[in-house]
């Protein structure tokens, strides 16, 4: 037994001895000398201990300089500002090589500062300063063209316009970049980031079909072109658990992203990922009724904001969820906290969306419309030298464009008027103290026009007011002569009496009474401004949508969509 025991100290004395050996081995090779990827990577696992991240992103740097790598350097000053939470230095690099090269005119050289400043501020969820930089990239473009600059810009720019909500126009330049790709056989990193970002475009619009073709088209592409796929095939997995998501199918969900979960869990790059896959368990946990796992999960969304400033895009179901359960649990800190937090998401995708959409109008979209409008001008203009008819074409399109400009701007003028004329019309009252009480003389002249003795007639009008107090127009089934039967006198009387004493047929009387009735009531009811078009008119008394919206436009000159539309603007 002593041999036993002298034999394993002296085994683990020996590891222990290779293992130091090894390490010393390691720090002995300059870290100059290691891979970008490998500084990256103990960059990332030293994130919380500034003094070794930053050797490490220093030593990323003079790889970099050594490389004579624009993009590598700038790169490494952003991990330097990340190590202090300070970005000062990124900026300032970066405004001194574009100072240097602008006096240069080194366009090249430009395209690269810009697309990568853009990129990384992208990668860091700063989008709107992103969208400045890749606004710049698309000025330069027109002074030295780059295809992989380019599609590389036109990439980014569709997902800022994903991130606030235009999947359709991200979609377009998504397709348009994968077609120029696969027909050129370029650039296949660029080729790699677009099946998910179509897959989630797609699941986004709920076109399942699309969403699972760009699905497969992901594992065909990792699998030919990706030299280290793993990070690609995982991300798929959550797509995966996302489609199934959206289709209600919330256990297989749950299945697919905690695989997912297990795969990212320790990579702080994809910590914006991960708030993603958590919120998606807590509601699927929620939806098939696990209450204490919905719950669970929701924190760990709120931590990774409290402690890493995570933004999450579904924010309103996980703090509503979350203050609802501190609230019935009489927990007045945690309530506190959750509020802050939920204010905080709602300020910053609040004043982001409006920067953003300003932004890419003015300073992408626009202008491409520009572009289009004057090149169209210029082909426009070549040919009218050629054939005087493409003169008159061209003035006509012009002339046909500004009266449209003109209508289209008098016209919604119009309907502003009538909705505001709407919003403002009071409650007819049917029947007034005349009418129910008329002169001796006025009397005798009505009853002689109608042929009714004037006791019938009071007696008329009479249930009449009390048939519109009581709403009885809104009965569906309603027509002359159930009415007549319920007011006890026959249809011929009642019939007259209307078109006499409210100047109208039978069913315009009942239809504007209906269309009044919905008037004040969506005014007042923000519920009821949720209904579609076809239960609206059901719930008023209209048999079909069809005629409830001839009714409403014929009552106000404007669409019932439309009136609720501009109501709920205002009431936002």
């Amino acid at each position: 037994m002593p041999k036993l025991k002298i034999i394993i100290f002296l085994f683990c004395l020996c590891f222990l001895n290779i293992k130091k050996v090894s390490s010393q081995n390691t720090e002995a090779f300059p870290l100059i000398d290691k891979s970008y990827k490998s500084l990256k990577g103990y960059f990332q696992e030293n994130i919380n201990d500034s003094i070794k991240a930053k050797k490490y992103a220093n030593a990323y740097f003079e790889k970099g300089k050594k490389d004579k790598s624009i993009h590598r350097m700038i790169y490494a000053k952003y991990l330097l500002g990340r190590c202090k939470n300070n970005f000062s230095q990124f900026h300032e690099y970066c405004d001194s090589l574009i100072s240097d090269y602008k006096k240069n005119e080194d366009f090249d050289q430009l395209l690269k500062i810009h697309s990568e400043k853009g990129r990384v501020y992208y990668e860091s969820n700063r989008v709107q300063e992103s969208l400045k930089e890749f606004i710049k990239v698309k000025a330069l473009l027109e002074k030295k063209h780059n295809d992989s600059i380019h599609n590389v810009t036109q990439i980014f720019i569709a997902d800022i316009k994903k991130s606030y909500g235009d999947y359709d126009n991200a979609i377009k330049i998504y397709k348009s970049v994968l077609h120029s790709l696969e027909k050129d056989k370029k650039c296949e990193n660029l080729l790699l980031k677009l099946p998910k970002r179509l897959t989630l475009s797609y699941i986004e619009l709920k076109k399942f079909d699309s969403a699972f073709y760009y699905l497969d088209k992901g594992h065909e592409f990792y699998s030919k072109y990706a030299t280290s796929n793993q990070r690609y095939l995982q991300h798929l997995i959550f797509l995966r658990s996302k489609i199934h998501f959206e289709k209600k199918e919330y256990n297989k969900a749950i299945e697919k992203v905690n695989r997912y979960i297990k795969l990212i869990f320790k990579d702080q790059r994809l910590l914006k990922e991960l708030s993603a896959s958590y919120s998606l368990l807590g509601t699927s946990f929620k939806n098939v009724k696990l209450a204490d796992k919905a719950y669970f999960y929701y924190e760990k969304v709120d931590s990774l904001y409290s402690n890493h400033q995570v933004l999450n895009n579904d924010y309103n179901v996980v703090y509503n969820y979350l203050i609802q359960e501190s609230k019935e649990n009489e927990n007045l800190e945690l309530q506190l906290h959750y509020i802050t937090n939920l204010l905080e998401h709602k300020n910053k995708a609040k004043n982001n969306k409006t920067e953003i959409v300003k932004s890419i109008n003015q300073g992408y979209d626009i202008p491409e419309l520009l572009n289009e409008k004057n090149a169209l001008i210029n082909s426009l203009k070549k040919k009218s030298d050629k054939n005087e008819d493409y003169k008159l074409l061209f003035s006509f399109l012009v002339v046909l464009t500004v009266l449209l400009l003109i209508y289209q701007t008098k016209r919604k003028k119009e309907y502003k008027e009538r909705f505001l004329k709407a919003l403002d019309r009071k409650e007819n009252v049917t029947i007034n103290d005349e009418k129910l009480n008329p002169s001796e003389n006025h009397q005798k002249q009505e009853t002689s026009e109608l042929s009714i003795q004037q006791e019938i007639v009071e007696d008329i009008l009479s249930k009449l007011q009390t048939f519109e107090l009581e709403y009885g127009f809104l009965n569906n089934e309603l027509n002359l002569n159930n009415l007549a039967e319920t007011l006890e006198t026959n249809s011929n009387y009642l019939s007259k009496v209307i078109n006499h004493y409210k100047k109208q047929s039978f069913s315009n009387y009942i239809n504007n009474l209906r269309i009044e009735f919905v008037l004040r009531e969506l005014k007042e009811d923000e519920l009821l401004r949720k209904y579609t078009v076809k239960a609206l008119a059901l719930e008023v008394g209209f048999k079909n949508a069809e005629s409830f919206s001839k009714a409403f436009q014929k009552k106000t000159n404007i669409r019932p969509s439309y009136f609720i539309k501009e109501l709920n603007k205002i009431s936002a």
